[in-house]
């Protein structure tokens, strides 16, 4: 068995989209097994999977195609989750390791106006 298309929000690893909630989705396909009975979802703050923030309950059966993560997203912050997957005769999966990041939010944007160093404004240089 192995795990294909992991996706976050439809998505290969997102990285700084305004997103209120983190759906989640992947194919399991194996050789064996004809379908997917238990799965587990992980969510971390880091690549190595030792920080958790989520852990969702083996014996539920996560949808592979819309599971939505029970987590509190917070403005740039980039989150891990990896999926274990047990099908019907028994095997096992587990994806790798899959991130997405959080953009700005409710972040003001913020910057300075580029202005050319000399006090006369009206001056417009022309470069060729």
């Amino acid at each position: 068995m192995k795990i294909l298309k992991c996706r976050t929000n439809h998505m290969k690893n997102p990285l700084g989209f305004a997103m209120e909630k983190a759906v989640v989705s992947w194919v399991a396909d194996s050789d064996v097994s004809k379908k997917q009975v238990q799965a587990q979802v992980k969510v971390a703050q880091d690549k190595e999977m030792k920080e958790l923030l989520y852990v969702s309950d083996a014996s539920e059966n996560p949808d592979s195609v819309a599971f939505q993560l029970p987590i509190e997203l917070k403005s740039r912050t980039a989150y891990y989750w990896t999926v274990e997957v047990w099908g019907d005769a028994g095997d096992c999966a587990i994806s790798e390791v899959n991130y997405f990041e959080t953009g700005k939010r409710e972040e003001e944007l913020g910057g300075e106006w580029i202005t050319t160093p000399w006090d006369d404004q009206s001056i417009s240089p022309y470069i060729r």
